[in-house]
């Protein structure tokens, strides 16, 4: 008898766990549709939308793709490695794969972490020059 509730037992909690395991979607009630006799809810994706008009306006404000070095400044703390600009990807014992960019053959900067690295990793990339946003209410960074 102590087996059969055992038994009883793991199986309710195996059913419990399952059944957790399933994806439920709540119906918000708005733009219903019915498709094979299944209800279905859709609801517009605000973000989804306002990127996408984002996207047909806006004006390219500053772009940079690494072919000229001198458009960055890399430094470090004194004893530690520094940031490179170029076309090599990394090298060493556990290096992976370049950037894979369309315009990766212009250059990428790269903490090559793996060979020329000794472990101490204080470095900084920045600009050399300010972008100028005066004339703009908002700008939205992208990478590719």
């Amino acid at each position: 008898m102590k087996k059969f509730y055992f038994l009883l037992t793991v199986a309710v909690a195996l059913g419990i766990a399952a059944s957790a395991q399933l994806s439920r979607k709540a119906s918000t009630g708005k733009n219903h549709a019915r498709s094979s006799n299944v209800a279905v809810a859709r609801q517009a994706n605000p973000l989804k939308k306002h990127s996408a008009s984002i996207q047909r306006t806006a004006t390219t404000l500053w772009s940079d793709d690494f072919s000229v070095p001198a458009n960055w400044t890399l430094s470090a703390s004194v004893g530690t490695d520094n940031w490179v600009i170029g076309v090599n990807g990394p090298s060493g014992s556990f290096a992976i794969d370049p950037i894979n960019s369309t315009s990766a053959a212009n250059g990428f900067a790269m903490f090559d972490s793996d060979l020329p690295c000794s472990g101490d990793q204080v470095a900084e990339l920045t600009l050399a020059n300010n972008i100028d946003l005066s004339g703009s209410t908002s700008a939205r960074l992208v990478f590719e």
